[in-house]
């Protein structure tokens, strides 16, 4: 699906919020930016930057929250049908989650093969 997003339709937002939170799978920091935007004349509310989540370090938290002040007018590419889920500021794949998928491809690979040697 993040594949596909790139093609999504794109409205304008407004960034109404910034929080950080730990991700309840991998215990790590998300960023997590909320805006509203409209699909025709239905208000809406979205928090996702990207499909692939943000898992990031204090400091690059604060450059997200850089990149999208509060009150700022904002790009969001939504799912033409199920827009109250799938929105976004990043459509699209990027390096740093293929690279964080390979890493964990490679240590669940590295964990099997040990496992095997037991």
């Amino acid at each position: 699906m993040a594949y596909a997003s790139r093609k999504w339709p794109v409205t304008r937002g407004t960034v109404v919020g910034h929080k950080t939170q730990i991700n309840s799978e991998s215990h790590q920091l998300q960023a997590v930016v909320s805006y509203e935007f409209m699909v025709g004349p239905e208000p809406c509310l979205g928090n996702r930057v990207k499909l692939i989540g943000l898992l990031l370090s204090p400091q690059s938290t604060r450059r997200v929250f850089a990149k999208y002040p509060i009150e700022s007018e904002v790009s969001v590419s939504y799912h033409p049908r199920l827009y109250r889920k799938w929105a976004v500021l990043e459509p699209g794949w990027d390096g740093g989650a293929t690279l964080m998928l390979c890493v964990a491809v490679f240590f669940d690979i590295c964990s099997v093969v040990l496992w095997f040697k037991k």
